[in-house]
């Protein structure tokens, strides 16, 4: 865990050793270890590290490469064994070696190319000062983030905007076209929260000269990759010794190590197969999982369960080392700590208060345990535990009525029915659904209110261009995903270059994430599968239901229903009201919020929150208060933003 910055002066003026000290002192929360600066001829450089793994210890950035060149590193190498093999590394030199100078080696031999060549989450920064040339780079498929902000001669960049924003020379004003895609859900979106500032967007390059810059894209899902097994089992067998390496390359840690997990398959896979290998060293894993406050009303509904304890617990009686801890979010005031939470990631998602407040008690948890490393099942529906219904549409596709209805009946056997199946998955057909918004208008039926639009102010969405880009994704239809195939289903997340993931919230804690399913080599031999593997004589997530049974209890398995999370989000709003109600007063006296939301809008939904059973709440009902809340949290994040909380 670490962070990286600089500052580049394109027409040689030396640059300031205070500017480069406040940047790192703003960083300290991202490496709290160390902090190193470099200066060079127009360039200086500052790194703050943390010792997380074994070879932490020998980092010695900003790294010289020849005279006046340097090379930064951020974040973690998980195929290094065979990136220093591959370089003819001395064994012995390399043990003493931070991942840092392994990856300036591939990057002193194949220079940008090395990125293909490194895998794990990480940036990069080199500059060249023969030829003036600033060269960035992140990760594939996801890597550490790298702001940017450029005015004329002067660049500057940093692993977080805390080191852009503790410069008096960089500008501190919200970007409100990507204000309005939060507030809509555009999760797509390339606009970064502050005007004139840029990320370098994960599995990417960007060259930075005097006369301008470039983008190049060196990573993408190949379409056209397959991988054929003559047996099921060999392709099970092949995906579970790549898994293990996986994980194992991820373990690296001189400190406890903990996950973050619920009862599902992604992180029972993952739990399991970290616990397997600790317990081979004698050593335990820390698990954590937030479960419901008590006295929450709890909303059976059959689909779905509400606390993941039973299910924690059968993981953990299968792998006697899991120490599984349970946490609870309803002592964690709502509001109170938000302005924390935007410092830590000085950003904000648009998530409701009761989301992010009840993940920091867990990570606190964690954190007291002296835990630094945490595992996370995240990705793993997209790549291990995919649940291949999309074989569904093509067989409906191609006109294979035959297998269909055999998959049908076998999905029935295996679920007990498949009618919302076929209602959301095969009757979400481009020409059905032209056909009922035909209808619609036919009958003068208005649509039902898009709960996301319900707290947005019209004009502004309107104004920042996002109610125009979320209309061009066709955010009005909530089954757009059926327009895909199971590869471009998958493939999604990697295809579009984008601003990545981000463990801001973690780092606040000094907590170093860890995700197998994110790993670049799990990404591409998921993609390589045909559609079978995940789905096949009735079995959905079949790769992870049986491929993997020496890691799952067979009851999560075969486990049909999901878990709930931040299911008591009613429960602990309702032990707040003053407060939210104090909250949407605040909003309605500030003028800059109220250009954003509808506040008026906000404080009549409020008005009707004790008049909802939420045992026997519709959807709509749900999502409508999910907006409210989510809005609530981007308003208050503007107010903090302006230094008006």
């Amino acid at each position: 865990m670490s962070a990286i910055a600089g500052i580049i002066h394109f027409d040689g003026e030396p640059v300031a050793r205070q500017d480069l000290e406040r940047m790192g002192q703003a960083l300290e929360p991202f490496g709290r270890d160390a902090q190193r600066l470099a200066l060079g001829q127009g360039a200086g450089f500052v790194v703050r590290s943390s010792h997380v793994t074994p070879e932490d210890r020998f980092d010695r950035q900003p790294l010289a490469m020849g005279d006046q060149d340097f090379f930064l590193f951020d974040g973690r190498l998980d195929n290094r064994p065979d990136l220093i093999r591959q370089l003819g590394l001395d064994d012995a030199n390399s043990r003493v070696m931070a991942d840092c100078a392994v990856a300036s080696h591939a990057w002193g031999r194949w220079g940008r190319e090395s990125l293909v060549h490194m895998i794990g989450v990480f940036s990069v920064a080199h500059w060249r000062v023969a030829n003036r040339c600033l060269t960035l780079g992140r990760s594939a498929p996801f890597g550490r983030a790298l702001c940017v902000h450029r005015k004329g001669s002067r660049l500057y960049f940093a692993s977080a905007p805390h080191g852009l924003f503790a410069l008096p020379q960089v500008p501190r004003v919200l970007n409100e076209a990507a204000l309005g895609d939060i507030l809509l859900g555009n999760s797509d979106s390339k606009e970064t929260l502050y005007q004139d500032i840029h990320v370098v967007f994960h599995a990417h390059w960007a060259e930075y000269r005097v006369d301008g810059s470039e983008s190049r894209r060196f990573w993408a899902p190949d379409p056209g990759r397959r991988v054929s097994f003559k047996r099921e089992k060999d392709a099970w067998e092949a995906f579970g010794s790549l898994f293990e390496d996986v994980v194992r390359n991820q373990l690296r840690s001189i400190h406890p190590v903990g996950i973050q997990m619920s009862g599902g398959l992604d992180s029972a896979a993952v739990a399991g197969q970290v616990a397997l290998i600790l317990a081979g060293n004698g050593k335990v894993l820390q698990g954590y999982t937030r479960i419901p406050a008590p006295g929450t009303p709890l909303r059976p509904d059959g689909r779905t369960y509400n606390d993941e304890r039973p299910w924690v617990e059968q993981i953990a009686r299968m792998h006697p080392n899991l120490h599984p801890h349970f946490v609870h979010a309803g002592d964690e005031p709502l509001l109170a700590g938000q302005s924390a939470a935007f410092a830590a990631a000085y950003s904000t998602y648009g998530e409701p208060a009761t989301f992010s407040s009840g993940y920091q008690v867990l990570y606190r948890r964690a954190a007291a345990d002296g835990v630094r490393v945490m595992f996370n099942g995240s990705l793993g529906n997209l790549t291990f535990s995919f649940d291949g219904i999309a074989r569904l549409r093509a067989l409906q596709r191609h006109w294979r009525w035959i297998t269909l209805y055999r998959e049908l009946s076998g999905l029935r056997r295996f679920r007990g029915k498949v009618d919302d199946i076929v209602r959301e998955e095969l009757l979400q057909t481009p020409t059905l659904n032209a056909l009922k918004r035909l209808r619609r208008i036919l009958l003068g039926r208005k649509p039902a209110p898009l709960t996301q639009l319900l707290v947005v102010s019209q004009a502004f969405a309107a104004q920042s261009g996002a109610l125009g880009r979320w209309e061009a994704r066709r955010g009005d239809d909530p089954y757009q995903h059926t327009r895909l195939n199971g590869w471009e289903q998958r493939a999604r997340p990697y295809r579009d270059g984008g601003q990545g993931m981000a463990d801001f919230f973690q780092s606040r804690n000094g907590l170093d994430t860890r995700s197998p399913g994110a790993d670049r080599r799990v990404v591409e031999f998921c993609l390589s599968l045909p559609d079978e593997i995940f789905f096949k004589d009735g079995v959905d997530r079949r790769l992870a239901r049986l491929g993997l049974s020496h890691l799952i209890p067979e009851q999560i398995r075969m486990n049909i229903t999901r878990g709930r999370q931040d299911v008591d989000w009613t429960f602990r709003m309702r032990k707040e009201a003053e407060a939210i109600k104090q909250r949407l007063l605040e909003l309605a006296d500030d003028p800059s919020v109220s250009r954003y939301l509808d506040i008026g809008a906000m404080q009549e939904i409020w008005r009707q929150f004790d008049s909802i059973d939420w045992r026997q709440a519709s959807e709509v009902q749900f999502m409508t208060y999910y907006h409210l809340m989510g809005g609530l949290t981007v308003g208050s994040f503007v107010r903090w933003f302006e230094q008006r909380n």
